[in-house]
Parts: structure tokens; sequence; C-alpha cells
């Protein structure tokens, strides 16, 4: 029997729902304060589809996946960005070359790391 209700899932709704748009935002605002001696970038992976994905079989511990962090720098928030990670359909999706080995015997991760999280993206082997 055929259902006419859209299937809904958790991990693509909400707090959970993809981002769509790869993104670098300078000078944010803050509400309240952030203590001027943290010094560092905080970086979060975590799961986003770069292409619709059917909601009724979706898990977040599977498909795409995006680094998102923020630079935190004498009491301010200077900059956050988010990148998907480059994965061979990440990177055809986004125009990019598909650039990875085609031989399937070598143990590799199919997705590069980003160089300091800065935009430029390496290699990882």
């Amino acid at each position: 029997m055929a259902t006419t209700e859209a299937t809904t899932n958790q991990f693509l709704s909400g707090s959970y729902a993809p981002v769509r748009v790869e993104q670098t935002l300078t000078d944010l605002p803050v509400t309240g304060r952030i203590p001027e001696h943290l010094d560092g970038r905080y970086l979060r992976i975590g799961p986003n589809p770069i292409a619709e994905v059917d909601p009724a079989t979706y898990h977040w511990f599977s498909g795409d996946g995006m680094v998102h962090g923020i630079r935190l720098r004498d009491g301010r928030a200077e900059w956050y960005r988010n990148r998907w990670v480059r994965g061979r359909e990440a990177q055809r999706l986004l125009g990019e070359t598909v650039d990875w080995p085609t031989d399937h015997g070598a143990v590799h991760l199919p997705c590069r790391v980003p160089d300091g999280f800065h935009g430029n993206w390496v290699p990882t082997a």
C-alpha cells in the first residue's frame, strides 16, 4: 500500500539540515564575550550531503561530510569557514577536476584534508 505522506528523516532537518554552500565569513558578531586567552581554531567535521539523498534510507554515518571552522583570537571570532570534504563525488558535483587514483587494491581514504584549513586542499597521500 502506497503512502502519500512525505518521508522525513531526523538527520536531514532542523539542526541536522545540510548546509548547501561553502562560505567564508569574517568579523563575526559575538553575543556575550569570548575570553581573550582563547587563541586558536575550533574545527568540527560532520555529515553533510552535497547532493539530494533519499530520506527513507539516508543515515548520517554514510555519505558526504563537511569541515566547519572558526578562528578565535584576542576576544574576537575572526572568521568562519566551511568546506565539503573533497571525495570523488563531491569534486565532480562541484565542477572540480577529479584526480584520484583508480586502483582499488590500494588502501587510501577517498578524500582530501585541509592544509591548515585555509581553503588549500592537499592529497592525503
